[in-house]
């Protein structure tokens, strides 16, 4: 997380915002769940353009 990030995030928990942080169990099943529409875009955008918004 960068620097810009976490001082966000701070700022939304000081107004009262639960940030929620899934285990790596559940993680992973997203990364599984989410795998094939990440390939689908690739074909669609490229994969250049994914490693660019870090998706990879």
């Amino acid at each position: 997380m960068s620097k810009t990030e976490a001082k966000v995030k701070q700022t939304m928990i000081d107004y009262g915002v639960k940030v929620y942080v899934p285990t790596d169990e559940e993680l992973q099943a997203f990364k599984d769940g989410a795998a094939p529409t990440i390939e689908e875009y690739k074909g669609i955008v490229g994969e250049e353009a994914c490693k660019a918004w870090g998706i990879e």
